[in-house]
């Protein structure tokens, strides 16, 4: 064993040996010993880690869905399809013959009007938008069947494609080459080219369903998706399903018995499929698939009929709109549960969100409106960490929702939980939202021990409660330390180490001096 190190194993190439270090430079050793009892000291203080360990922001964000002005359509419009792109959002006008533009605000821009087209009293329908927003497709439920295809960078119609006879929905291929439409006449689906509108082939009935109401291709275009209802009645198929074609040439590749299946969407990587479903009983629900048809085991009940709904462009939530009431729930697409807000979306037609997905649209063409769901986000901020007996800390919600002004939330209350490790509320403050949707309260934590806490925002807007959790802060001894968001532990241990360390050199060097003399 040498002095002060070990002599063998893996440590034998690292050891130094003090005492030797000690006489042939005393200074240096003496200066080691210092910093290490002083770096020790000011670990232990929690005067140290705040500048040499990264911050954590302790902070969160949730939804706000509130009911916003309606749009106001022209004369005879019968709203019946929605669409947004390049921040125009474009509503079809069954009645007018046009398709209505409005801008950010809600307010009518102009109409391209379709009166002039070579088709019989064009009934602009269903619409789709190309996954670059340059065209917009309009179905025109005609006997003589057209698709309009619009250039959205000058709203002008671009072509008028003649297909099938009356055309109730569309989708878009992924690569938009091909558009896909369902026939009311005989609910079969027929594809054609969106360069020129060449028919491509159609699909064939397989005599189990009887009324199409959506179609939707596959994320990865290779499959179409049709929900079917109101079956002919040959055993045993009675219940309505979802049919799933090859896209390459509309050959049904499985089908799903669903009672009167009818609203259909899918998660953005296409790993997911949902479809609304109600039984004789009327019991609704969205249950979710996998791409070939396979039941996930995953479905939350909702009210009857959802025949519309939109997934956000996260995949997090799926708004649904019930056929019967018109009101809207939200689905968790996470845990698969539903919260029925009790706001109105009409009888609706179609969804649209837009691009920032703050805003759901949704036209009602018997209602001869176009209703405005506002979806805002509501974001909680904390400081990180709080010093005990400092007194008052300020926690802060606001809430945005993309426009100016924002809706008015001054009438609700953000209450402001502060909750231990057992989630059991410790400390309350409430505040009510500016006319700006900013909310703050001023929350005692002197008497709170050590330890580490969330804070939870919760509001009550029209739609329901709203909370938004943030983890992470903590209550500490020392702010420096705190602020970190780092347990204390290991900065101890550090310093206990640096303080050991500093007195066994000043030691060494002192003994080496003695020698010396």
């Amino acid at each position: 064993m040498g002095r002060f190190g070990p002599s063998n194993g893996m440590f034998t190439k690292l050891r130094v040996d003090w005492y030797r270090v000690a006489v042939a430079h005393p200074k240096l050793l003496r200066a080691l010993g210092v910093i290490s009892l002083a770096s020790g000291a000011l670990l232990l203080t929690g005067a140290l880690p705040a500048a040499a360990i990264p911050g954590l922001t302790a902070s969160g964000t949730g939804t706000v869905i509130s009911a916003a002005p309606s749009l106001v359509n022209p004369p005879a419009n019968q709203p019946q399809g929605v669409a947004v792109a390049n921040g125009i959002t474009y509503v079809s006008n069954g009645a007018g013959h046009s398709i209505d533009l409005y801008d950010a605000s809600g307010a009518f821009v102009s109409a391209i009007a379709l009166s002039s087209v070579a088709v019989p009293s064009p009934y602009p329908l269903a619409m789709v938008v190309s996954s670059d927003g340059s065209h917009l497709y309009v179905a025109d439920d005609n006997t003589d069947g057209s698709v309009f295809d619009i250039s959205t960078a000058t709203n002008t119609l671009a072509h008028t494609f003649p297909v099938v006879g009356q055309p109730i929905a569309i989708a878009l291929s992924p690569d938009d080459a091909t558009f896909y439409v369902v026939s009311n006449s005989d609910s079969l689906v027929y594809a054609y080219a969106t360069s020129d509108g060449s028919a491509l082939g159609h699909s064939v009935s397989d005599g189990l369903y009887e009324t199409a109401f959506h179609v939707m291709v596959s994320a990865d275009g290779s499959k179409i998706y049709e929900t079917m209802r109101d079956p002919v009645p040959v055993p045993p198929n009675t219940t309505g399903g979802l049919r799933i074609l090859r896209a390459s040439d509309l050959g049904e590749i499985g089908h799903v018995d669903l009672p009167n299946a009818s609203g259909l969407a899918q998660s953005p990587d296409g790993s997911r499929i949902w479809v609304g479903s109600t039984d004789t009983a009327f019991q609704s629900v969205i249950a979710e698939f996998s791409p070939d048809g396979t039941a996930t085991g995953r479905d939350v009940a909702v009210q009857s009929d959802p025949e519309q709904f939109i997934v956000s462009a996260d995949g997090k939530w799926i708004y649904a709109v019930s056929r019967s009431t018109g009101l809207l729930d939200v689905v968790d697409t996470t845990a698969f549960t539903a919260d029925f807000t009790g706001l109105s979306a009409g009888d609706p037609d179609q969804l649209a969100l837009s691009a920032d997905g703050l805003r759901l649209y949704s036209t009602n063409g018997a209602g001869e409106e176009v209703k405005v769901l506002s979806i805002a986000k509501l974001t909680l901020t904390s400081p990180a960490a709080v010093t005990p007996g400092t007194g008052a800390t300020t926690f802060s919600a606001q809430i945005t929702d993309g426009t100016s002004p924002i809706a008015d939330y001054t009438t609700n209350t953000v209450t402001f939980d502060i909750l231990n490790s057992s989630n059991a509320v410790v400390a309350t403050g409430t505040a009510s939202p500016d006319a700006s949707g900013a909310a703050s309260a001023s929350i005692d934590l002197s008497s709170l021990p050590v330890g580490t806490y969330s804070v939870r925002a919760t509001l009550d807007p029209i739609a329901g409660t709203v909370v938004v959790t943030a983890t992470g802060f903590r209550v500490s001894d020392s702010a420096g330390l705190a602020a970190t968001g780092i347990d204390a532990t290991l900065p101890t241990i550090l310093g206990i180490a640096l303080l050991g360390t500093g007195a066994t050199l000043v030691t060494v060097r002192r003994r080496a001096a003695r020698r010396g003399a």
